[in-house]
């Protein structure tokens, strides 16, 4: 297994862990939304953070404290599925549903929290 599908493996792992829970969330956050079949089947959800802008990635760890977990997903579809500018992404938190496919990780559905 590569580092990749390591990092893949533990980031949905965590995702998985949380699934039902509504963890990690803090208050403020919108109550959890019941997934249509569909959409359970793209994978779990969770909360992440974009902790910075690398080129045209946006770099993205889990909303627990943990931030030895990063994953990369382009900024430009962010911004697209949130309507935020690029530029305001880093330090916002969404709600994204997670998948993972050939040890990679899968992220669609997010929504702008704060």
């Amino acid at each position: 297994m590569t580092d990749y599908e390591e990092q893949a493996a533990a980031f949905i792992a965590r995702a998985e862990r949380y699934q039902g829970t509504g963890l990690p969330w803090s208050p403020g956050d919108p109550p959890p939304q019941v997934l249509s079949d569909d959409a359970a089947d793209a994978g779990p959800e969770m909360t992440v953070r974009c902790v910075l802008l690398a080129g045209d990635q946006a770099e993205l760890t889990a909303d627990d404290g943990d931030s030895d977990d990063i994953a990369r997903w382009p900024a430009a579809a962010i911004a697209a599925e949130t309507g935020l500018p690029l530029e305001d992404l880093p330090g916002k938190r969404f709600r994204v549903r997670v998948a993972q496919e050939d040890g990679r990780v899968l992220f669609s559905g997010f929504s702008f929290l704060d």
